[in-house]
């Protein structure tokens, strides 16, 4: 997909690295008129691109921030149905639109796949939750180890004297905080594929579940974004990120030609 493609009001996280110090920066897509999107478009083939998306034109303070500097990386994350999708080494530049005003441009010309194309990313939890098995009415106390949007991995002490069996049914419940600090409640229904004893009076119980979960595969592809973002970020000390956000903004008034 060319990042063209992104929706309006998407939003982006766009992570920087000089390679030393990383910064996270979040904007979002913005709806352009015709007239800015044609301006844009002749802005974009200027310097050979033949994609881009205008976002909320980011700040530090009362600065915009630069990204013009040649020591720097960028790299952008979003959504496009659910699916996260990741540009690397993208150009970002402050552009005037005639109707927009001032914006960032985002452009790359790399046609990227979702680095999740089969929907099999698995996220470790590490969750506490609670298991309803086969024709029980009682849930159990289980641990959730991780999670994919077709199916889950469970932590069951032996000593609930459950009598697992491959196609037992099962139904799980769970909270995750989401990413705006919001809690969300999960209920997730499936059957046991197969288990096998862990030590240590536990089992670790692999299951399948029923249908899609349009709730839990955002919140997967959510944090599978997050990780991707931060995959490669260098270890830094304690205060420069905010300190590279400060350097980016400044380059802002050292350089006119970006304006």
């Amino acid at each position: 997909m060319l990042i063209g493609n992104l929706d309006k009001d998407t939003e982006v996280t766009i992570h920087v690295t000089d390679g030393i110090k990383a910064v996270q920066l979040n904007s979002q897509v913005l709806d352009l008129s015709k007239t800015d999107r044609q301006a844009g478009m002749e802005a974009a083939k200027k310097m050979d691109y033949q994609s881009f998306i205008g976002i909320k034109a980011i700040r530090v303070g009362d600065r915009f921030v630069s990204f013009s500097s040649e020591n720097i990386t960028c790299t952008i994350t979003a959504l496009k149905n659910n699916k996260p999708y990741s540009w690397k080494n993208v150009k970002i530049v402050r552009q005037t639109l005639p109707e927009q005003g001032t914006i960032h441009m985002v452009l790359s010309n790399d046609d990227m796949g979702s680095f999740n194309r089969r929907n099999e990313y698995r996220l470790f939890l590490g969750q506490e939750g609670i298991c309803r098995f086969g024709d029980s009415t009682e849930f159990r106390n289980i641990i959730i180890k991780d999670i994919s949007c077709s199916g889950l991995g469970l932590i069951v002490g032996k000593s609930d004297h459950i009598e697992m069996q491959s196609g037992m049914e099962i139904e799980v419940q769970f909270v995750e905080q989401s990413s705006d600090g919001n809690s969300r409640k999960y209920t997730l229904n499936g059957k046991i594929v197969r288990y096998v004893a862990m030590g240590n009076d536990r089992e670790l119980v692999g299951c399948k579940l029923s249908g899609r979960h349009p709730e839990l595969e955002k919140m997967i592809y959510e944090k599978q974004r997050q990780t991707m973002t931060t995959s490669h970020k260098p270890q830094v000390k304690r205060g420069t990120t905010k300190e590279l956000a400060r350097d980016l903004a400044a380059l802002s008034a050292q350089d006119p030609k970006e304006s």
